[in-house]
């Protein structure tokens, strides 16, 4: 065997075993920890529906509704979690107050924030006090107009399920 098909063989090897130690599959979730391709565009509670742009991946959570100058009261932004977990939002660089909204992984309400915009360099963080799968927000005081409360069900469809 001469040495260039060694070392071919070598590298062949190599990548096999790295595909099989990082699971790599192709066509797969690059985003393992959020659901793929959700189809939510209107989440309804309480009769009162709200258009949503999805935050799915790292990059769309981490800048949530960041540097917006307004919001309609209809108007709202779903975070998709693949797993129950305890997820911290902050209102930092963010322009409106919002009410974010913790629902767990049956939809249910669990537990409501209503936040300020923070241009602080140290902004509070607000945690759920359980695990929770979503995340709502939509603008200020709009929870409390809808008379939204801890326990209330959220209504809507992601692309993974079924009718």
């Amino acid at each position: 065997m001469s040495v260039q098909s060694l070392l071919v063989f070598a590298l062949v090897l190599a990548l096999g075993a790295l595909w099989i130690l990082v699971g790599w599959v192709p066509n797969s979730n690059p985003f393992p920890n959020v659901i793929p391709l959700g189809c939510a565009q209107t989440v309804s509670i309480n009769g009162h529906s709200i258009n949503v742009e999805l935050a799915q991946t790292p990059k769309e959570q981490e800048q949530g509704l960041m540097e917006r100058a307004s919001l309609e009261k209809n108007q709202g932004m779903l975070f998709l979690f693949a797993l129950p977990g305890t997820y911290s939002f902050w209102m930092k660089n963010t322009l409106i107050p919002l009410d974010i909204v913790f629902l767990d992984s049956g939809k249910r309400i669990v537990y409501i924030v209503s936040a300020l915009p923070c241009k602080e360099a140290l902004c509070p963080s607000f945690t759920p006090p359980k695990p929770v799968q979503f995340v709502l927000e939509v603008p200020g005081s709009a929870a409390h107009e809808f008379g939204w409360k801890a326990g209330d069900q959220a209504l809507f469809q992601l692309c993974n399920e079924t009718s």
